[in-house]
């Protein structure tokens, strides 16, 4: 894939996304809600306003809204993005905010690549059974959240495992960020 647009994909989803989320004369939440293919259409004109081919479809991005905790108290606007081509391109963006839009926090599922280590067994023609080891690298995905100033910060990605829901984790660091 061209290096340009994997350097426009970084930006959208590392600075611009969050500062549109952030910026109080932007309501990103309200206009994605009211239409949905809003990221789409901001990333296609962000390719057209470089001269860069977007090989993406409407369908390649996703906007869903959430209840994270059952009283409505707090909300969550989830984006896929197209599958990430290389590290840190995100898998997805979770946007956190309370009812009143004043407690707001945007994490990232960046995509990174792991060592794992992949032990097997083999039974042997005496009975007994030789241990493999294999290492090999994966991809996986790492959190990271981003500030409203524009700093960044990175929860790695050694306490996720395959099958957690990287959301719930980000909305847990979230309220941390909001203790009373």
């Amino acid at each position: 894939m061209n290096e340009k647009l994997l350097q426009m994909m970084y930006q959208f989803e590392h600075s611009l996304l969050p500062r549109f989320f952030f910026d109080e004369d932007i309501n990103l939440v309200a206009d994605a809600h009211d239409k949905p293919e809003i990221v789409f259409m901001l990333f296609d004109d962000l390719c057209q306003s470089e001269g860069v081919q977007n090989p993406y479809t409407v369908d390649d991005f996703k906007c869903g809204f959430f209840k994270m905790t059952p009283d409505g108290k707090w909300l969550a606007m989830v984006i896929r993005f197209p599958y990430p081509q290389k590290t840190p391109l995100c898998y997805y963006m979770y946007l956190f905010f309370d009812s009143d839009y004043n407690k707001r926090g945007c994490f990232t599922l960046e995509h990174n690549k792991a060592t794992r280590k992949r032990t097997s067994k083999t039974p042997t023609a005496d009975g007994k059974v030789q241990r493999h080891t294999t290492f090999r690298e994966e991809d996986c995905g790492f959190l990271c959240a981003w500030t409203k100033d524009h700093a960044h910060q990175n929860y790695g990605s050694s306490f996720l495992d395959e099958g957690i829901d990287f959301c719930t984790e980000a909305f847990k660091i979230h309220l941390n960020n909001f203790k009373e």
